[in-house]
């Protein structure tokens, strides 16, 4: 029991023992300022060099020299969908979402109605009555 009321204390109190630890660090002044070199005389054209040696090639794999690899890519490249084609597909399930979360959305009926007693025939009742559902994108919305 003891030693749990130490470990207690350690513990509670080795937040501030950091902290006050932390603003006892040293920190010396940088004295010395970098220099700001002109773009036009930074002379990048030499200094980089452009990825234009080591590129791969439009079928880098054929250079691998396995057919396995070769058949994989090749049906691959066959079945997959063309940008488009997976623009309309994103596109879609968008549209599938929302159509999911619209159920999920505000949706407010207002009910007025006007009921006289004793009417008689000179007299005449006119019930008010109107639904709009709203959504997130406004009243009446798809």
């Amino acid at each position: 029991m003891r030693k749990m009321d130490t470990a207690a204390r350690y513990l509670r109190y080795s937040p501030l023992a950091f902290v006050l630890l932390a603003g006892c660090a040293l920190i010396q002044d940088d004295p010395s300022q970098v220099r700001i070199v002109n773009p036009q005389q930074a002379e990048l054209a030499q200094v980089i060099h452009l990825a234009n040696s080591g590129w791969p090639t439009a079928r880098w794999w054929e250079g691998y020299d396995d057919a396995q690899l070769n058949m994989l890519v090749n049906r691959a490249l066959q079945n997959s969908p063309t940008m488009q084609a997976a623009r309309l597909r994103i596109s879609q399930s968008q549209s599938t979402v929302e159509l999911a979360q619209s159920a999920m959305g505000v949706q407010a009926t207002a009910v007025a109605a006007q009921n006289r007693l004793r009417v008689t025939n000179k007299q005449f009742t006119w019930p008010y009555s109107y639904s709009l559902p709203v959504d997130k994108n406004g009243p009446g919305t798809p």
